[in-house]
């Protein structure tokens, strides 16, 4: 597969890519504000209407279909176990990991030359090695076990039952001790070789006495992981005992555990804390697109002058400051229409900001005029 870097060296291709990627990041601009006001909206009118639960043990039936938080320790009576390794135990999940010593494969280009490099490391599931570049002699077979997530089915915070989304949410992992008699014990007898024991790690290799400072390929790496039973804080919607998804009127969903012993204010502070930094990742993605659409779009500019040494890279460094300086008017513009009517302070103060940013290309432009023949004219004898 060619790369994009390869790809961007032909100009034509570049400007091709620029005139693509920088509309691109206005609309991933435009999307990414509408979605971050959106949801600002949605968790205001949460806060409002958020309702505690004073009493974990007790479900208030006037509280169905309503906003609901409440704290409290969520546990389950249940025993996960993984009948093929000989455990069970209580806990709220129980993860086999499976790591196996296998290849992956690198690309590197360097003058518009790819080349690969292969390396062998430890990896959960398995690398395709169908997809490799170069497939002869890195071959990764199918792992002897495959890793699995177990869930219990009923977790409960006092009278409340938690749903799948939720219970999927609780943390943190904590290693479990692997019981090597009796997983050992259910191995055939002669697989009971291929097997070693270190700390909570148990190590298998298809040719005999696994070597951990010295695995091959296929070797595999089992350990165990559980979320046991711990203090939580909840909020979203009261359906009888359990606790599903809530929709605000602007479509906003909220459903959400962390673990932990917070108030509703502190819930919902965090939820506004995790909208914002999304925000601002794509905020930066987007600028960062805008850059490389510009930067490619006025590419061809970079390579005409770089057959001049000393003229190629001054003007190497002024497109790239130009296309910094497009990318930030470009987005700051975008982020500013769209939060104008939200937050007016904002807006109009990022505004001036792209004031600023044009008057600095204006100066830019001052500074380097377009080449003009001062000579005077020759005259021609008649």
């Amino acid at each position: 597969m060619i790369s994009f870097r390869k790809k961007t060296k032909n100009p034509f291709v570049a400007v091709l890519f620029g005139l693509l990627m920088v509309p691109g990041s206005v609309a991933l601009h435009a999307w990414n504000e509408y979605r971050t006001v959106h949801r600002s909206r949605g968790l205001l009118e949460a806060q409002r209407d958020v309702k505690s639960v004073p009493d974990v043990d007790l479900v208030d039936d006037g509280l169905d279909g309503k906003l609901i938080h409440f704290s409290g320790r969520a546990e389950t009576d249940e025993i996960l176990s993984d009948a093929e390794f000989g455990l069970e135990l209580n806990a709220i999940r129980l993860a086999r990991r499976v790591e196996m010593y296998q290849w992956e494969e690198d690309s590197h280009t360097r003058d518009n030359r790819t080349t690969y490099s292969h390396s062998k490391t430890w990896k959960e599931g398995r690398i395709n090695s169908e997809s490799f570049h170069e497939r002869s002699g890195h071959e990764n077979p199918v792992p002897h076990w495959p890793s699995i997530d177990l869930l219990a089915k009923h977790v409960e915070v006092g009278s409340y039952e938690l749903s799948t989304p939720l219970k999927q949410a609780m943390t943190p992992w904590v290693g479990v001790e692997m019981n090597a008699d009796r997983f050992t014990q259910s191995l055939a007898e002669k697989d009971r070789s291929n097997v070693l024991y270190e700390g909570r790690f148990a190590y298998w290799s298809q040719a005999g006495k696994p070597d951990p400072k010295s695995p091959q390929v296929g070797d595999l790496r089992v350990y165990f992981e559980k979320v046991e039973a711990g203090n939580v804080s909840v909020i979203g919607k009261q359906a009888g005992s359990m606790v599903e998804e809530y929709t605000t009127s602007n479509g906003e969903r909220i459903q959400r555990l962390y673990s932990g012993l917070f108030s509703a204010a502190e819930v919902i502070d965090k939820l506004k804390t995790e909208n914002t930094v999304l925000a601002f990742v794509l905020r930066i993605v987007g600028f960062v697109v805008c850059f490389v659409g510009f930067l490619l779009t006025l590419s061809p500019i970079r390579s005409l002058a770089s057959f001049i040494p000393i003229i190629g890279e001054l003007t190497g460094g002024l497109v790239f400051f130009v296309s910094i300086l497009l990318a930030f008017v470009v987005s700051s513009t975008t982020i500013a229409i769209a939060w104008i009517a939200v937050h007016p302070l904002f807006g109009i103060g990022t505004l001036l900001l792209v004031g600023l940013a044009i008057y600095a290309l204006y100066r830019v432009r001052r500074k380097h005029p377009p080449h003009t023949n001062t000579h005077p004219p020759i005259l021609e004898p008649i």
